[in-house]
């Protein structure tokens, strides 16, 4: 199994209902290839993880590398895993204003996380690399124990829409 997670910027004419499009695509493809994740959103900026078979999320990412709603797209970690921290989601989704607080501050720290990951990547220090690859991964692990709790819409948005027959 693949795990992806990355971090990206969205772009000047995103609006909300680009989340809820987002989601929809994702949940109802994720579920068809077999692959889980979470999508957190912050301060305009992406940071999602993506797990499954290898050649399901290689397609699944390059599809969203291509997305013209995001930017920046910055690998902040790709590793083979035998433990699915999101086997029950096909998307799960958060951002702070929907998260109990604890989780809340943790995701309104991530841009300094990010920050630093890349500063290391840059000068190619792999000890640390994969230090920080590991926090992270024990961060998203904490989002595992939500999944009732996570929303399947953004506070103000309107729900999923129902998929059609």
């Amino acid at each position: 199994m693949l795990r992806i997670v990355y971090t990206s910027a969205c772009s000047a004419r995103f609006d909300d209902t680009d989340i809820v499009d987002i989601l929809d695509t994702a949940r109802r493809r994720n579920t068809a290839d077999g692959i889980g994740g979470i999508m957190i959103f912050h301060e305009g900026r992406f940071l999602q993880a993506l797990e499954g078979p290898e050649d399901a999320v290689l397609s699944c990412f390059g599809r969203i590398s291509r997305d013209t709603r995001h930017r920046d797209m910055r690998i902040l970690s790709q590793e083979d895993s035998d433990i699915r921290i999101f086997s029950n989601w096909s998307m799960g989704f958060a951002m702070p204003e929907t998260l109990p607080h604890r989780l809340a501050a943790h995701v309104r720290g991530l841009p300094a996380i990010w920050t630093r990951l890349q500063e290391v990547r840059n000068l190619d220090i792999p000890a640390e690399t994969r230090q920080l690859a590991r926090m992270l991964r024990l961060f998203l692990m904490r989002f595992s124990d939500l999944q009732l709790e996570l929303p399947l819409h953004c506070p103000d948005m309107p729900p999923q829409r129902p998929e059609a027959a």
